[in-house]
């Protein structure tokens, strides 16, 4: 776990930096993309915690529906890779959220 700490907060701590580089119209264009999936995954969270009657955090965390914006795995194996995501939940929600992930891939390039 104190791994997977260091690791989010390395990936916060790049994502900073280069932000700090950049214009601010170069920092939106680069930005709008990671935040719209984002929104897509928090939907899908919801639609699936709506359907299991539990809170969203159950399904997923915020942390890691960060994380999967960022590593955008395409396999199982890499979605294990995730913060947060482990053989439970790549079980019960890997699937969809790796089918929400590539759809929005092939729609966003």
């Amino acid at each position: 776990p104190e791994n997977r700490q260091s690791n989010y907060d390395q990936v916060i701590e790049n994502w900073r930096l280069k932000f700090l580089e950049m214009d601010q119209e170069e920092l939106i264009r680069k930005l709008q993309p990671q935040f719209a999936l984002f929104e897509a995954l928090r939907q899908l969270r919801l639609q699936i915690a709506k359907e299991e009657s539990v809170p969203p955090y159950i399904v997923f965390t915020d942390r890691t529906l960060i994380d999967m914006c960022s590593k955008l795995p395409q396999n199982e194996d890499e979605m294990l890779n995730v913060s947060g995501v482990g053989q439970n939940k790549l079980k019960k929600y890997g699937q969809r959220f790796l089918q929400e992930i590539s759809a929005f891939q092939s729609a966003n390039h």
